[in-house]
C-alpha cells in the first residue's frame, strides 16, 4: 500500500482513478462525484491537502482536506 499527502491540485491520472473508484462504490453520492470533487478542489485550490491512498497502483481511498488560512490548521 502507497500513501500520499499533497497540496497540489491532482492530475489527470488521478482523476481517472477517482472516478473508476466513485463508479465502483457501493454508493456513489453526487458529492462525492468526480467533477463535484474537482470543481471543489480548483475553488479551493490555495487551502487543499489530499491524501490518497493506492494499493497496487489502484486507488483505494481518498481524503481531502481545507486549511482555514491559519499555518498548520486543517478544517
Amino acid at each position: 500500500m502507497t500513501t500520499h499527502f499533497s497540496t497540489a491540485i491532482p492530475e489527470m491520472l488521478f482523476w481517472e482513478s477517482y472516478s473508476h473508484l466513485w463508479k465502483n462504490s457501493s454508493h456513489p453520492s453526487a458529492f462525492q462525484s468526480p467533477h463535484f470533487i474537482e470543481f471543489l478542489f480548483n475553488h479551493e485550490k490555495d487551502s487543499l491537502l489530499t491524501y490518497t491512498c493506492y494499493r497496487d497502483k489502484e486507488l483505494i481511498g481518498v481524503a481531502s482536506f481545507f486549511t482555514n488560512g491559519e499555518k498548520n490548521s486543517i478544517s
